[in-house]
């Protein structure tokens, strides 16, 4: 499963109000991932990127996140934003 799949249904999600079709919605994203990319997407609804108990920090500048995310999905700043 590609990153750009998981942001698909998490951008559909974002449009939702009801908790049943969030909830569907998750629920047929994880039948279709893996043991390991179930894990990486628990903590990505979660709103992070590792367990808590890990204390890893990116430290990284919104708006440098923002040109890193440009490049990366060659689209605009102004587009993620």
């Amino acid at each position: 499963m590609t990153l750009y799949e998981v942001a698909v249904v998490f951008d559909e999600i974002e449009k939702i109000s009801s908790r049943l079709a969030i909830t569907e919605k998750l629920a047929l994203l994880y039948q279709k991932a893996s043991a390991q990319e179930a894990q990486i997407i628990s903590y990505l609804v979660l709103g992070s990127l590792f367990p808590p108990y890990k204390a890893v920090e990116l430290n990284i500048a919104d708006k440098t996140m923002l040109l890193i995310l440009s490049r990366v999905c060659n689209i605009s700043e102004e587009e993620i934003k």
